[in-house]
This record gives C-alpha cells, structure tokens and sequence, in this order.
C-alpha cells in the first residue's frame, strides 16, 4: 500500500463504468482520500475488508441492483457511511436513500448523475468526516531543506473549496508537500518548524505561490466567463518579519496575470502575537493591494 495512503480516510468507489470510476476516484484523491474502485458488485464482500470510511454506490449495476447492496450491507452490520449515486430520477434516489436509512445504514447524502466536483467533494468534507491519521515526523536537515529548494523538490496538492450556502465550487487551497528522496512525501509538520527557525519562510511561500499560479493557469479559460479560480495559501509566521514580502509575493501574482482578490494568504493566531507591529504592517499593506487574508492552521 503506498504509505500516504495509509494516513488517509479511505473511500471504496463502486460503478460498473470505468469513466465514473476514474471521476470519482479522482475527486476523492482530491479531497484527501485513499481511494479504491470496484467495477463489479459481486467483489464488494472482499473490498470491505478492511471496511472503507465512505462507500460510494451506484443504484444501477449488473448482477445486483444497488437496493440489493443496500439490503446486503445492512445484513452485514456496515458501519460505512454511504453516497448514493444514479442517472434515475432524484425520487427514486430520494427512496433508496430513506430505504437504507431505515435499514440503520449511515447514509451521507444521494447525487443525480452527471456528479459535480462541487457537489462530491462538500458530501466529503462536511463536518464529522473522519480526519487523516497522522503521519510518523520524519527528521530532516538544514542541509535537505536548502537542497529541496533549490532543486524545486517541493510540490503543491490543492483541497477544493466549496460555498456552504449552495456547494458551489469557488477555489483550491494549495497545500505544500516535500518530495524527499529518502522519507517520500513529507506534510508540513515535518518540515515547517524547520523553515522557521533558519528563516526561510518567505522562501518557500515564493516557491508554493509560483507552483500553484503555474499549475491553476489553465483554468482560466476553462471557467465561465473566465473567471479566476481563487488560491489560498498558507503564510509560515517568520515570513511575516519580512517587510518586503508584499511586493515579492505580488510581484509572482502581477506576471502570472492573476487578479489580487483572487488571492488569500492564510495565516495563524501564533504568528500574529510574535511581532505584531511589524505583520500588522505587512498585513495591511496586502489588504491595501486587495489580497484577502484569513486564520487557520497548517494543511
């Protein structure tokens, strides 16, 4: 199993169609899952083993129509919780939903096919979904840390943003990944300490910030209107000390043709209260240029 994976909630997608498979298992992946897929119904007892946090289930499916499933995986006791999926009426969708409610099953909501990525990923991320277990700090080096950055060994993965109000998407937040040639794929905790104590932080935000413009450009064209999809990136605390950081971080959005309030810089409450005076300064001037700025934690 490869090891992200397994510190990952995992999602068992089940269609006989292989380009639904393919959607799904890639939204999944998206919204931080460990994804498996499963064309035929009759290999689902085996696939439950060990049992998947979410199983995604289309109603219409050879052999066994997805109201028998439903019926097999009460008799089961599946502690699953479920996402029905069909191109049949949002009624018979609604039925199937209220029939494995009342078979005690733990059903997350029920999607009209064709599925958006808007509305897959909100059913995935609501509250009370499992969290991704914690993955083992590996120990890394000053000396690594300067290697990766010059060799671009740092990657960005992107968690889809939803509107509460209507699951629309509205933008990714981009989340910083090490590619380390001995530990593999390393998340920020492992590394991020680091960054700050040897002052590095505006760095790698450069280097987050540049990735992410790169890889998003080809939305452009691709959304109505061509809107903007918008970018969140998380700012490391030490980078706030840096009072040119404003004119750095927008020179990269200015030649990338990105609007400004497409853009919001995430920030945490501890990196606030070690020198508030001087990010206050630079907080404001991003304001100032129409960057939107938010609190949270590390992805």
């Amino acid at each position: 199993m490869n090891p992200d994976h397994a510190r990952r909630p995992r999602l068992l997608v089940v269609d006989d169609e292989a380009d639904n498979r393919e959607f799904f298992a890639e939204t999944g992946d998206l919204a931080g899952y460990a994804v498996a897929s499963l064309g035929d119904v009759r290999e689902l007892e085996s696939a439950l083993q060990p049992a998947p946090d979410v199983i995604l289930l289309d109603l219409i499916m050879p052999h066994l129509d997805g109201i028998e499933v439903i019926r097999e995986l009460a008799r089961a006791g599946c502690r699953s919780r479920l996402i029905l999926v069909s191109g049949c009426e949002r009624r018979v969708l609604q039925a199937a939903l209220r029939l494995a409610q009342g078979f005690g099953l733990d059903v997350l909501g029920e999607l009209q096919k064709p599925v958006s990525v808007a509305a897959l990923t909100a059913l995935l991320l609501q509250p009370g979904m499992p969290p991704a277990r914690v993955q083992p700090l590996q120990p890394v080096t000053l000396d690594e840390l300067h290697a990766a950055l010059a060799e671009n060994r740092f990657t960005v993965h992107y968690q889809p943003q939803v509107a509460l109000h209507d699951g629309r998407w509205c933008g990714v937040e981009g989340l910083v990944r090490w590619c380390h040639p001995q530990h593999g794929l390393l998340l920020p905790d492992s590394f991020v300490p680091l960054v700050e104590r040897s002052g590095l932080g505006l760095e790698l935000t450069r280097c987050v910030l540049e990735c992410a413009l790169a890889d998003l450009a080809h939305l452009h064209g691709l959304l109505p209107g061509g809107r903007l999809p918008g970018l969140s990136v998380n700012l490391p605390g030490e980078a706030l000390f840096d009072v040119s950081l404003p004119e750095q971080l927008l020179a990269l959005v200015d030649a990338a043709a990105w609007q400004h309030d497409a853009i919001t810089f995430e920030i945490t409450e501890t990196s606030l209260a070690r020198e508030p005076v001087r990010a206050l300064d630079i907080l404001t001037r991003l304001r100032l240029k129409g960057v939107q700025l938010s609190i949270d934690d590390f992805g």
